[in-house]
């Protein structure tokens, strides 16, 4: 990491931290009845349930791996604010929901995965479990099959949960929002 580099991420954390205003920049959904636990199937084929993040700020992002755009813009913008993060990096995880459990694999999704962040969790199930976990959390997502071919693809809700130390759902962040206003709101969760 170049001496600017370190010196800029160093300028912001102290900087966003200093803020005594604990107003998210986000849209804060605490105490939402929605987002209340799931359970399913990790990369590495371990069951996981949202009391398993405990201790930790979790951040929850549904998508699919053959996602051409939104997934990987998304996963690689996670990825450059924990590395902002770094000092903080083992207060937080982040688990990938498959939203296409047929294709996407324990082990289609750790290959995937590992190309963002090798501490990324992919979580997947049966078909009926990932429709029961995405009307939890209100997610869309909808199959679309490519005119005259076998291939598909989905529509799906492009944003992001997160989840305080406690794993009680308190923000949604939209796919568009800006770093330096995520950074914030998850520095005031680490507070917390």
């Amino acid at each position: 990491m170049s001496g600017f580099n370190f010196f800029f991420r160093l300028v912001l954390i102290i900087v966003i931290s200093s803020c005594s205003n604990d107003n998210f920049f986000n849209t804060d959904i605490t105490g939402a009845k929605f987002g209340q636990d799931f359970s399913l199937i990790s990369h590495k084929n371990q069951k996981i349930q949202l009391d398993d993040f405990k201790g930790k700020v979790l951040i929850l992002f549904f998508g699919f791996t053959n996602c051409p755009d939104i997934c990987p813009t998304t996963l690689i913008k996670i990825k450059e604010i924990l590395d902002t993060l770094d000092t903080n990096r083992e207060d937080f995880r982040v688990a990938f929901v498959t939203v296409d459990p047929l294709n996407d694999t324990p082990n289609v999704l750790m290959k995937y995965l590992i190309n963002f962040d090798e501490n990324f969790i992919g979580l997947t199930g049966t078909e009926p479990q990932i429709e029961k976990v995405v009307k939890e959390f209100k997610i869309f997502r909808q199959k679309v099959k490519i005119k005259d071919s076998k291939i598909y693809t989905f529509d799906h809700t492009a944003g992001f949960y997160v989840f305080d130390k406690n794993s009680k759902i308190r923000l949604y962040i939209k796919q568009n929002s800006k770093k330096e206003e995520i950074i914030k709101d998850l520095l005031i969760l680490l507070r917390q």
